[in-house]
């Protein structure tokens, strides 16, 4: 059967609730996390006399992750029927839509009414790099990061710490190719413990460059982007913190686990030269993509990405608390 890359365009997903204005009787203090030494943004009630800790993950925490069909017009051969409202779908080519990631069958209008109750299937996903972020979370049914980021981060955190140019430095491109291949074929993820450090840094360079929406999604971009020309630091603050509640849920858990990952790398910049500015340079344009992505505007924000990547990085343990 033959599919068309064409799109049916799902509408797109529900946007998190603002954060909660300061009431007037509220009043804000600090108090250190006992983790990271980094402040953590605290609020006074004076008509109940107790406090609570404002907490950005409190909303991703508690929600379920959800997953829009990956549609596509398709041509069925025998008799096909939809999986929705289960009728006959008549025609002779692109009787319907076949979802890619799960192979749930529709009519071309039962696809713009179904629900978002996609379960990705290793059977229809055969690879790991350069799939829907949300898509590999739910395939390797995992809460939180793709297994292949979590492992690779505990590795590299092991034993490359004190390695001088840590994601700085590229691996063997051959080593890199191969050890993309294995993980795109589902290898055990213990392989990736042969792996020389800097191949390491490569495939999760690599993992993050390829994901069709980036890490930060596009109508997350400019709201992170805006945070970079407020001078106050606690307005700066808010306004990250605004942004990053716009994140799917999936994308928030891995860049919360990014970030803390660079900033335990940072600590160790006498020994690998990385501090958090240098990571930010690698990172920036990785994380901050454009949808539509031109030389001007590359350049244009190169500079912007490196900034909010580095306040990420250095405030990671308050802003995705």
């Amino acid at each position: 059967a033959e599919v068309s890359t064409q799109s049916t365009g799902a509408p797109p997903p529900p946007s998190a609730p603002p954060l909660e204005d300061d009431a007037s009787e509220d009043e804000e203090c600090e108090e250190t996390d006992g983790r990271s030494g980094d402040r953590v943004e605290l609020r006074v009630n004076r008509n109940k006399n107790m406090r609570k800790t404002v907490r950005v993950s409190s909303f991703f925490e508690t929600a379920s992750v959800e997953k829009r069909h990956n549609f596509k017009k398709h041509t069925y051969y025998g008799f096909p029927f939809c999986d929705y409202c289960t009728n006959y779908m008549w025609g002779l080519s692109q009787q319907g839509c076949l979802c890619v990631d799960c192979g749930q069958n529709c009519h071309h209008q039962c696809a713009e009414e179904a629900p978002a109750d996609c379960k990705p299937t290793p059977k229809h996903i055969n690879k790991v790099f350069g799939v829907d972020l949300t898509t590999v979370v739910m395939m390797d049914n995992v809460e939180n990061i793709p297994p292949f980021l979590h492992k690779s981060f505990h590795l590299i955190e092991k034993s490359g710490l004190h390695k001088q140019g840590v994601y700085r430095v590229n691996g063997s491109h051959d080593d890199v190719l191969r050890y993309k291949e294995l993980m795109n074929k589902n290898a055990s993820l213990s392989t990736l413990e042969s792996a020389d450090l800097f191949v390491l840094c490569s495939l999760t360079k690599m993992f993050l460059r390829e994901l069709p929406m980036p890490l930060v999604t596009y109508d997350a971009y400019q709201p992170f982007i805006a945070g970079n020309s407020l001078v106050d630091h606690d307005n700066r603050v808010g306004q990250t913190k605004n942004a990053i509640r716009m994140l799917p849920r999936c994308h928030f858990f891995t860049l919360r686990a990014l970030t803390q990952h660079l900033n335990t790398v940072s600590k160790s910049s006498e020994h690998n030269q990385m501090t958090s500015e240098n990571l930010a340079i690698v990172f920036g344009p990785t994380v901050f993509r454009t949808e539509v992505l031109t030389a001007e505007n590359m350049m244009a924000d190169l500079n912007a990405q490196k900034c909010v990547m580095k306040f990420l990085i250095d405030h990671c343990w308050r802003l995705f608390a």
